[in-house]
């Protein structure tokens, strides 16, 4: 239930960019600080797995490098799978970096 409340927001917020790029960071990031702050398991259920997993788009980020790859764009297929994932991963590690932040 919790992870289907914090969906239905991030699939607006998602929708609102039009950038498959951008949506991946910001929820990458918003997943790292949720995760970094003390919350308990039904918010982090609601922000990480319903929210930002919303928000975070996999499917749309193959389809968007899988047409790259059909239109003959290799190289911008392959820098757009290792800028998310190096950005990604980065942006969710400063996020839990901030997260910790809150503990102290």
């Amino acid at each position: 239930f919790l992870v289907s409340l914090g969906a239905f927001p991030g699939a607006l917020v998602r929708w609102s960019f039009q950038n498959d790029f951008l949506a991946n960071i910001i929820g990458s990031m918003v997943f790292g600080l949720v995760m970094g702050m003390p919350l308990n398991t039904k918010r982090q259920l609601f922000f990480c797995i319903g929210f930002s997993g919303s928000l975070t788009t996999f499917s749309s980020w193959m389809l968007t490098c899988f047409q790259m790859i059909m239109r003959g764009d290799f190289f911008e297929a392959f820098l757009m799978i290792i800028l998310t994932l190096i950005f990604g991963l980065s942006s969710a590690g400063l996020g839990f970096y901030f997260g910790k932040q809150f503990r102290s």
